[in-house]
């Protein structure tokens, strides 16, 4: 995490929370939040005086997080709200950490991936998931991904960097 904004990281992980929330209970994260995000960074880093590096930092990362949340969009490996969110939740961080946030959203995605599926499975058959359906009803749940982007940001934040 960058160093100047490591007190004022309660901010964003309300936002996180928020999104956490809004995610299990529609599978949307409005725009907003990662806006907020990124403002409460911004407040962060002038709060902080941070120097001039910082600022730089931050951009750079939010930059690497966008490029990385739109590829997996683009895949359809995760929503354009769950992309948007990781790009803001990278810039609080500097490039050399983004690998160990990266790791452990990762794993949180595991996490909630199985949660999900567990979840789809206990659910009660019905006609259309009779039989061979079953499987491709389970291989198209919805993954609350921001869940697992504040659970693995919240990890990276508490944690020594990896590398």
């Amino acid at each position: 995490m960058i160093d100047s904004v490591f007190d004022w990281r309660w901010m964003l992980f309300v936002l996180l929370g928020a999104a956490a929330v809004g995610d299990i209970r529609s599978y949307r994260i409005p725009n907003i939040i990662p806006v907020g995000v990124i403002i409460a960074l911004v407040v962060a880093l002038v709060a902080s005086s941070a120097p001039a590096e910082d600022y730089a930092a931050a951009s750079a990362s939010g930059l690497i997080g966008l490029g990385v949340g739109y590829a997996f969009f683009r895949f359809g490996l995760m929503g354009g709200g769950d992309g948007k969110l990781f790009a803001a939740a990278a810039a609080w961080f500097n490039a050399g950490a983004l690998l160990s946030v990266g790791f452990f959203v990762s794993l949180a995605g595991i996490a909630v991936a199985l949660a999900a599926l567990a979840a789809r499975s206990l659910r009660p058959a019905t006609p259309t998931t009779a039989g061979g359906g079953a499987m491709k009803s389970l291989l198209k749940t919805r993954i609350p991904y921001g869940v697992a982007i504040a659970a693995g940001v919240a990890i990276a934040t508490s944690s020594p960097p990896l590398i």
